[in-house]
């Protein structure tokens, strides 16, 4: 089977990891399966690139766009997916992440000629440019109008309305398998705009060899980390500098936790600009975002508690990795995370935005190390049932078949 992905990136990111992660199992059974992305930064062979057309005509279009408040439309980059000899030998084409201005709705017919897997890692296929879609209902009854994220007196304001009835006709003439990481998203995609199309769930996936406990003691001597102090970490690619990531409610809480609790320390991994950070009075250590899937297992294992503070999720691939590592996981109710964590179970699930309620869910944990271990054990065990990437890998490659045989 010849499967070509198309994602912004190649190792950067969620989607990337899934993507990669059925690249490579897909190749060890001997299929064929490449990777075109926008932005490469590995020197795999497997890896296509796809970047801008650096030439006038391009410059013009992404001008005009801009200035008519479009977007996703102008961008010529999947031309060179088009035109790649793999595309035409291709028996299944799978798509995945389309922010960072490189996709276009223009040519997702020509895309679609082949059989087509959209996994949907967001929902900005369905929206016209928001993530929030537990909060505002406009992109389902109202093709995004009056979004509540445009200013009255903005300048070439987003034409949302338009850039949904668009692609709204253009869902109408293709046909592709939107495949929804988690049963949130699942429901929001079969009542919005792309309700026609063929839409199922497949849960994301991690590999448990690679993310899975260890001696907690060992790999902070290891890794350099305090023996004998809670270390409560954080990371994600982006790191805390990403808008969604719950920078400030993150902040609030280990500010109440503060004085009660002197032992405590932030490891922060992936936050590029740590002025974020300033006025925390915990005590942290700050880390690049890690790339060796290896390295950052380890510091999973070695951290007590994992806190996600994100306020939009889909389902987190952090959280999975965590939770495989034998570290409970504290975050917010919001997309697919309460499918992977159960409340003081595998981890606490806090009320949305509340940081009360988060700084209540690392007390839960901080106070009492027999809750923290069984709820570590019980997370591993969840995620090597339901969010294992051999499982994941199988449900697709069947999906495939499946497409092929229709």
């Amino acid at each position: 089977m010849r499967v070509i992905h198309v994602n912004l990136t190649d190792f950067q990111g969620g989607a990337a990891k899934v993507a990669w992660t059925l690249m490579d199992r897909m190749n060890a059974e001997g299929h064929d399966v490449r990777i075109f992305a926008h932005d490469k930064s590995s020197n795999d062979s497997r890896v296509i690139p796809i970047p801008f057309f650096n030439i006038e005509w391009q410059q013009e279009l992404f001008k005009q766009q801009s200035e008519r408040g479009l977007f996703d439309l102008y961008s010529a980059a999947l031309l060179r997916v088009l035109g790649d000899p793999l595309f035409a030998q291709a028996d299944i084409v799978h798509l995945h992440c389309i922010y960072g201005g490189y996709f276009s709705f223009l040519l997702l017919p020509f895309l679609t000629a082949k059989p087509t897997v959209w996994t949907l890692h967001d929902s900005l296929a369905f929206t016209a440019g928001c993530l929030n879609t537990d909060l505002c209902s406009a992109w389902k009854d109202d093709l995004c109008a009056g979004c509540p994220m445009d200013k009255s007196d903005g300048k070439n304001p987003p034409q949302r309305v338009l850039m949904q009835s668009i692609k709204e006709s253009i869902y109408k003439i293709v046909k592709f398998t939107a495949v929804c990481p988690s049963v949130w998203l699942e429901k929001q995609a079969k009542e919005s705009i792309m309700k026609d199309q063929a839409i199922m769930m497949i849960h994301n996936g991690i590999d448990v060899e690679v993310f899975h406990p260890g001696n907690r003691g060992k790999l902070r001597a290891k890794l350099g980390l305090p023996i004998n102090k809670k270390i409560i970490m954080s990371a994600a690619y982006g790191g805390l500098n990403n808008p969604f990531k719950g920078v400030s409610l993150l902040i609030d809480a280990l500010k109440k936790l503060h004085d009660d609790y002197k032992d405590i320390i932030l490891l922060n991994i992936g936050t590029y600009d740590n002025s974020v950070l300033e006025g925390l009075p915990t005590e942290r250590i700050d880390i690049p975002f890690i790339y060796d899937s290896q390295l950052l297992s380890e510091y999973y294992a070695a951290a007590d508690i994992f806190v996600s503070a994100s306020t939009v999720e889909n389902l987190s691939l952090t959280v999975c990795e965590a939770s495989a590592c034998g570290t409970p996981v504290v975050a917010f109710a919001v997309g697919g995370t309460p499918e992977i964590v159960v409340h003081q179970e595998t981890g606490y699930i806090a009320k949305q935005g509340c940081s009360d309620d988060l700084a209540c869910g690392i007390r839960y944990f901080l106070d009492d190390d027999y809750i923290r271990q069984c709820a570590g054990e019980a997370a591993r065990k969840r995620i090597m049932d339901k969010f294992n990437a051999r499982h994941m890998a199988d449900e697709y490659m069947n999906l495939y078949q499946k497409m092929l045989n229709t």
